[in-house]
């Protein structure tokens, strides 16, 4: 065997540069980065054809697996999503998911077993319970049921994230990095939370099921349904329709209080399209309900061609919005961005109108909003 002795003298003169250490260093991390990405990329290649399999089962074979022009794939800039295996026109369906069968919904929460029967020792009858209450319920109860592969829904809750980054589970110190704006939402929101959890566990130890339902538990439920539901009145409309039980509060439709803070009656968890990611900027889908009323739809708003990642508009918000509800800000402009002021920050006064300028905020697609007191 003949020696390089010239690679063998380089590589010399670079261990003692410290320069063989370094490559070395750079070497691994690109194999500890490659093996993480194939790593990533079978588990997304798991959760599709788990989540397919689940929805074929659930619909008894209508909901074809093999059929199917979207796929759950890894993106460089997003992580993991919804790709397009074809080209899609304008109004064309990407996907259709059978509600009834096939989504989490308040009949089929409320029509659980074990739900049911802890409702129904539930004391004073008189008491009424939020939407929101028997979802989280619903959710802590099959996701212990699916760590034990009891549940029908266990595709779907090993596809969920283990945890959930966003505002409302952050310490002290990191809410006070907020602006005192959207400090005060989220305290707001918060405050809300607590008292929400203090009832249910009230509940859930009066009537002596044992659900073992910790703080950092009911989190993981209410982010889960409300980073991932999809609003729709899919219950007011479908054929036969359904009455919800005395303890169930009734909302009006128009309530606004109730649709803004996304936890009333007309939302659904819709499985495998929950995945697609969101964009205010570079959207190419939005999400309806079928004419018939029995399916859950994501329609192409822009041609996607074959490969290109599904954005929905989950909600046109403001950045700071957008960081509150779900915990992450794009990196790209948001056209419905809006500046918080106080009366003070918009008197006439070149300084302040420069600092303004300065934000590279474009005014045409910014709408400035004005508030007493501080921003």
């Amino acid at each position: 065997m003949l020696t390089n002795w010239g690679t063998i003298s380089n590589s010399i003169k670079k261990l003692k540069k410290g320069k063989l250490k370094k490559e070395k260093l750079d070497q691994s991390s690109i194999e500890l980065k490659m093996g993480k990405t194939i790593a990533q990329s079978r588990l997304s290649r798991l959760y599709d054809e788990n989540l397919k399999k689940y929805l074929s089962q659930q619909t008894m074979g209508a909901f074809n697996p093999a059929a199917q022009n979207v796929e759950i794939g890894d993106f460089e800039m997003t992580g993991r999503g919804l790709k397009a295996k074809k080209r899609f026109e304008i109004d064309d369906v990407i996907l259709e998911i059978p509600i009834a069968p096939c989504t989490v919904n308040i009949q089929k929460v409320l029509e659980d077993s074990m739900i049911k029967r802890f409702f129904s020792s539930v004391w004073p009858k008189n008491v009424t319970y939020d939407n929101m209450d028997f979802y989280i319920l619903f959710y802590h109860i099959h996701r212990k049921k699916a760590k034990q592969d009891k549940s029908p829904f266990n595709a779907y809750f090993d596809s969920l994230p283990i945890w959930y980054d966003v505002p409302n589970v952050w310490d002290d110190k990191h809410i006070n990095l907020l602006s005192k704006y959207d400090g005060h939402i989220l305290r707001e929101e918060i405050e809300i939370i607590e008292k929400r959890y203090r009832k249910i566990k009230d509940l859930i130890d009066t009537t002596g099921f044992y659900l073992d339902l910790d703080y950092e538990s009911y989190m993981w439920c209410y982010n889960s349904i409300r980073t991932r539901s999809f609003a729709t009145n899919w219950i007011d409309l479908h054929e036969g329709g359904f009455q919800l039980p005395d303890y169930v509060i009734k909302y009006e439709k128009d309530d606004e209080k109730v649709y803004n803070t996304r936890l009333h009656r007309h939302i659904i968890m819709v499985p495998f399209m929950d995945m697609a990611n969101h964009s205010n900027l570079l959207d190419n889908a939005d999400v309806e309900l079928s004419y018939n009323c029995t399916s859950w739809q994501m329609i192409a708003t822009k041609p996607i061609k074959y490969g290109e990642e599904i954005f929905l508009n989950y909600d046109p918000d403001p950045t700071n919005m957008v960081l509150i509800n779900y915990g992450f800000v794009e990196k790209i402009s948001n056209p419905y961005e809006k500046i918080i002021l106080s009366t003070t920050e918009v008197e006439p006064s070149p300084i302040k109108y420069v600092r303004l300028e300065n934000t590279d905020l474009s005014f045409t697609s910014t709408k400035l909003m004005l508030r007493d007191g501080e921003a």
